[in-house]
């Protein structure tokens, strides 16, 4: 287990638990949900170090943009 001294985020979490993650794990952001193929996801990251889902929603706002070959 791992214990923040102060809030981190997502990815100061991340870094803090390095040492216990497995070679490949799954990182889930428990602030949104949608439906997707999670083992499709996983099988298509296989040669990749990482793969990210995105979805496209009306009021990007309080989560930022998501740039795809210069279109957003």
């Amino acid at each position: 287990m791992v214990v923040e001294p102060q809030p981190l985020g997502t990815g100061g979490a991340l870094l803090a638990a390095r040492e216990l993650l497995a070679p490949r794990f799954l990182l889930l952001n428990g602030d949104s949900f949608f439906d997707i193929n999670l083992r499709g996801l996983a099988a298509d990251a296989a040669p990749y170090e990482a793969a990210m889902a995105l979805r496209r929603i009306d009021d990007p706002s309080r989560y930022g943009v998501a740039e795809l070959d210069g279109r957003s």
